[in-house]
């Protein structure tokens, strides 16, 4: 089994939940057709050049489960950019095209159920709107950008893709039981990312805990591993436990126990401060809204946490001279993007160029070369100006409002997005699909309650079995 990559074993997962998710819209004898057809394209992808047999097989498997399913292409895709087999597995240069095939497999599924009126064409809302606004402005700031070249190339990289999933994942989510099974997709995804570099480093020969946790390609750094970690809260919470009967609820609990513990060491791993301090931000809300005893049973328990935060931080392993200089340089950086929007107040410096200029604009040289801004609001700021920020903050306002307003049977939504917005202020994820991703989601829930009679905190079995399955 350790043979194995980690990143086969959760795509096997994620293709085992495609599976049961389309027995339940489409019916066994589909299902087994599909299931036909995935065997039959493992041998042509392993012939294509793929050269993993395990991860053929799961992508057969995925391609033809996503058929004919909006929603289930859409969390194929989703699964994909989150795990990324193509940066993880050694063998076949096939896995670079993974995204690409995905993508035209998601969108060809969102055109004939568009055709066929079981999708809307757009579902328009004003986080959508805002988030298109805001995409613009980042394509007219890098245009009119001193480097417009390198800005242009960096959103086209970077933007179309994370456009492509809010697009799919407002339009195609459409009931409890899409939303059920895209959270368990993004949970078994999220959680593959995360453990595929513990498990790497657990088995290499020069193991230690005292270097930071980190991966390969987009996963790489510790700290977008912690945020990471910090996003996969509202979908590890999203199923209220009072709601099961007794033997799904000891199976949810222990499910919960082991991957909060697991998440936990990898927090402690990545050594990321602003994560820890997400973290804690996220369980003091999440605590506090789920509370039924008194406000001082509530204020014990918050003093609880923060206090094993202030443990976690004093602890921590890295080298003291590295934490302290890293603390100066972030003022540096927060001061030279400051610096960058008040020169070009209208469009900023322009996408990616930050790291490029950061030297003519820092107040101190502690640190020298190319330097992110550490920082998503002073990465907004500083290459998109005023504009560009404003669109990014109402944008994270219109997320929070919604997901306070589900804070009654959704708490871990507005727990989540407050602990990833404390991780934000210390992360450059201002491009990054995480932040786009999770306020799609809170959208989804919200219009997925307002259109339903039965609460959220149902699991898909207890809250369809009375009204069908929904068909494509």
């Amino acid at each position: 089994m350790l043979s194995i990559a980690p990143v086969e074993i959760f795509s096997l997962v994620i293709s085992a939940v495609l599976i049961h998710f389309s027995l339940h819209t489409s019916g066994h004898i589909i299902t087994i057709i599909r299931l036909f057809l995935g065997l039959c394209l493992c041998p042509i992808l392993i012939a294509l050049g793929s050269g993993s047999y395990v991860q053929s097989l799961a992508i057969g498997v995925m391609s033809t489960c996503s058929l004919g399913s909006a929603v289930a292409s859409t969390a194929a895709l989703l699964s994909l950019i989150l795990l990324r087999p193509w940066e993880l597995i050694p063998e076949g240069d096939f896995w670079e095209f993974l995204p690409i095939m995905f993508a035209a497999l998601a969108l060809s599924s969102y055109g004939i159920c568009s055709l066929h009126r079981k999708t809307p064409v757009l579902a328009l809302d004003e986080f959508t709107l805002t988030f298109f606004l805001l995409n613009g402005w980042f394509l007219l700031s890098s245009s009119l950008s001193t480097a417009s070249e390198d800005s242009l190339l960096y959103f086209y990289q970077q933007m179309p893709i994370t456009v492509l999933v809010v697009l799919l994942i407002t339009t195609t989510v459409r009931t409890r039981l899409d939303l059920r099974f895209v959270e368990k997709i993004l949970l078994a995804s999220i959680a593959g990312t995360i453990l595929c570099p513990m498990v790497d480093q657990l088995l290499s020969g020069n193991f230690s805990l005292h270097n930071r946790l980190s991966g390969a390609g987009m996963w790489g750094n510790a700290n977008d591993i912690a945020a990471l970690i910090i996003l996969s809260f509202p979908f590890l919470m999203s199923v209220n436990l009072r709601k099961l009967s007794r033997k799904a609820y000891l199976r949810t609990l222990i499910i919960r126990i082991t991957i909060f513990t697991v998440l936990l060491f990898a927090l402690w791993w990545c050594q990321s401060r602003g994560a820890i301090l997400g973290f804690t931000a996220t369980l003091l809300t999440f605590f506090w809204l789920v509370g039924n005893g008194i406000g001082r049973r509530k204020f014990f328990l918050g003093v609880i946490i923060v206090l094993a935060a202030i443990f976690l931080l004093s602890y921590l392993q890295r080298d003291y001279a590295d934490m302290k200089t890293s603390k100066s340089a972030r003022w540096n950086y927060a001061i030279a993007g400051i610096r960058m929007a008040v020169e070009r107040p209208f469009t900023g410096v322009g996408m990616s160029q930050y790291p490029t200029l950061y030297e003519q604009y820092t107040p101190a040289f502690e640190e020298w070369g190319e330097r992110t801004a550490h920082s998503s609001w002073i990465l907004a700021l500083a290459e998109t100006g005023f504009i560009g920020i404003g669109l990014f903050v109402l944008l994270y306002l219109i997320v929070i409002v919604n997901a306070w307003q589900l804070r009654k049977c959704f708490p871990s939504l507005i727990a989540g997005a407050l602990g990833y917005g404390v991780v934000m202020t210390f992360l450059s994820h201002t491009y990054q699909l995480l932040p786009y991703l999770l306020g799609s989601y809170v959208m989804v829930c919200h219009r997925v309650k307002g259109t339903t009679n039965p609460v959220l905190d149902q699991t898909p079995s207890e809250s369809d079995s009375d009204s069908g399955h929904r068909r494509y």
